[in-house]
């Protein structure tokens, strides 16, 4: 959809006036223009109202009742405690649109003005989608706490069952409870030798794949850097085993290869050296639909010649199994 022509009274209400009419397109560029945000916000987003936590259920252990009987068995009927919750919480992204008297006096004429507010509206845009992406690697830490809870806390790196810096993800143990710690391989070796098609044994990606599936659940998604990404290129090349015309996945709109039926993407905010494989069944983003993306009115700033509108969003990514979710770095 192309910007609204329109003659304007003035700047502010063109921006506002623009800004209502252009959301629509503006909010799926937001999140599908980034590989992360795309598939946590867009493919696996859950959608919510309100709520001052996000109470996420988790499905974990054996039910005991479960077993083979005789006609004349007593059946057990003891109650289970196979669920339980993770509570994560909001967090809160907004962007500033600024108007100073001086750039309305400046930027006189209907199609400078119209100029003036598409890139004010576009650089907002652009500015959100990349804090986004950025977010979906954190560990929930930055912006002094508030910054979402991302990969590097809910698909801990860790040797040994430990939480996160940043503390238990979801307020539940993982020192504690098994169940919920992540596969992690903190010495996978040079990706040459020991990722997919290398040249030695053992495969550690083709591992960390097999240990994050459970029957037919797989993987639905690998993200990681440029360096690791084109290292199977290298790999699928010298072995003669990988064409890159081969793949139809590399004329979309990421660069994305099939590895066994799972789309691996690279990503530029992806950390260096590292890979994550991922099953967003399971971890994936939940937005506040009361506070997506929402607009506000202009506000005159305090002691200035100006004025300032914001847009509000309010999301999460969260998870409710994290021994399907696996991380291996650093690939060297």
């Amino acid at each position: 959809m192309a910007f609204p022509q329109i003659s304007p009274a003035s700047l502010d209400t063109l921006v506002s006036t623009t800004l209502q009419e252009y959301l629509p397109e503006m909010i799926p560029n937001i999140i599908t223009s980034v590989p992360a945000g795309k598939a946590f916000f867009e493919e696996g987003v859950r959608k919510q109202s309100g709520g001052t936590k996000l109470n996420i259920q988790l499905m974990y252990g054996y039910n005991s009742t479960t077993t083979w009987y005789n006609y004349s068995d007593y059946i057990d009927l003891s109650p289970q405690e196979a669920v339980t919750a993770a509570q994560f919480k909001w967090a809160n992204l907004t962007t500033a649109i600024s108007l100073f008297g001086e750039e309305e006096a400046a930027n006189s004429g209907d199609n400078v003005i119209q100029s003036l507010a598409e890139a004010k509206i576009r650089q907002a845009e652009y500015s959100m989608s990349r804090q986004l992406n950025l977010a979906c690697y954190g560990d929930g830490t930055g912006f002094f706490g508030a910054a979402p809870d991302g990969l590097a806390n809910l698909v801990y790196l860790t040797a040994t069952p430990a939480d996160p810096p940043s503390g238990a993800v979801g307020g539940v143990s993982a020192v504690t409870f098994p169940f919920w710690r992540n596969y992690a391989n903190t010495s996978p070796g040079a990706f040459a030798t020991n990722g997919a098609l290398g040249t030695g044994s053992p495969d550690n990606m083709l591992r960390a794949f097999n240990i994050c599936s459970d029957g037919s659940m797989i993987p639905t998604l690998i993200l990681s850097d440029f360096g690791t990404f084109e290292s199977f290129h290298t790999n699928g090349l010298s072995t003669g085993h990988y064409r890159v015309l081969d793949n139809k996945n590399l004329t979309g709109r990421f660069r994305t290869l099939d590895y066994g039926g799972t789309p691996w993407i690279e990503d530029r905010d992806c950390p260096t050296q590292t890979q994550y494989i991922l099953n967003t069944n399971f971890l994936y983003g939940v937005v506040d639909m009361n506070r997506f993306f929402k607009p506000t009115g202009w506000i005159d700033t305090a002691n200035q010649d100006g004025k300032v509108m914001r847009i509000h969003t309010r999301c999460n990514l969260v998870c409710s199994n994290r021994m399907l979710q696996g991380v291996l770095a650093p690939w060297t």
